[in-house]
């Protein structure tokens, strides 16, 4: 199992975790950091804190398949506040284009994003052997992923929730991601497909497998009762 540090801070916004996660894989470092002001003020969520955070952080003329690229998994706005709203965006600089690219993929992984604690994760650096993230009780832990390299994303996404938790939302790659194949898609719980940009050979070049989280959301509301009138 890898080591990681994490730092914490405590939330303090409504409608939001309040908490993103930076992970270094490189060193192994966690930093959990607070959700920034400006993200909140310029962006709802999900796509917009993509490429937000994307565009502050990522140059032209990176090696697109290489520890500079970066990775950034959102939460959409109303993950864990409201029914079918669980959509989860994932960005990176496409491997195919050379820009910013983002994909949505459905299912439990944005609601179990922000029950975890988080509105985003960003990933940066490279493993130097496969590994995948588990995001749970506010923290996030590097683990090996050395018995689940090369199986299919059904077979890997079984294999982790047994590590993990069995109710636990997988996002993972197979071996078309791993192989760096610049169309692969990431899947989520072996049944929604990331499908746009090439995503999967960035996962892939960070020798990063999957990315686990399982969480029950408790978002502060600052009008509960107007927001309560407002849903169907």
């Amino acid at each position: 199992m890898f080591i990681s540090t994490v730092y914490y801070c405590k939330p303090t916004m409504f409608g939001y975790a309040g908490k993103i996660a930076r992970i270094n894989l490189s060193s192994g470092k966690v930093l959990i950091e607070e959700t920034p002001n400006w993200l909140v003020e310029l962006f709802y969520g999900g796509k917009g804190f993509v490429y937000g955070i994307l565009s502050r952080e990522l140059r032209p003329g990176i090696d697109l398949l290489s520890g500079s690229n970066k990775i950034v998994i959102a939460a959409g706005a109303l993950a864990g506040l409201a029914p079918a709203s669980s959509k989860t965006i994932i960005g990176a600089i496409s491997p195919i284009s050379g820009l910013i690219h983002d994909t949505s993929v459905g299912e439990w992984f944005s609601y179990m994003l922000r029950g975890a604690g988080f509105d985003a994760l960003v990933i940066e650096g490279a493993l130097s052997e496969p590994g995948y993230l588990w995001v749970s009780k506010g923290r996030v832990e590097i683990r090996d992923a050395g018995r689940i390299w090369g199986l299919t994303t059904r077979d890997s996404v079984k294999l982790i929730r047994e590590e993990t938790s069995k109710a636990a939302s997988v996002m993972v790659i197979g071996p078309a991601g791993e192989n760096l194949v610049k169309i692969a898609n990431i899947m989520v719980d072996g049944e929604r497909a990331g499908g746009r940009g090439g995503l999967g050979a960035v996962f892939g070049s960070k020798r990063l497998k999957a990315v686990a989280a399982y969480g029950i959301p408790n978002i502060p509301i600052a009008d509960k009762n107007g927001f309560m009138k407002k849903s169907p």
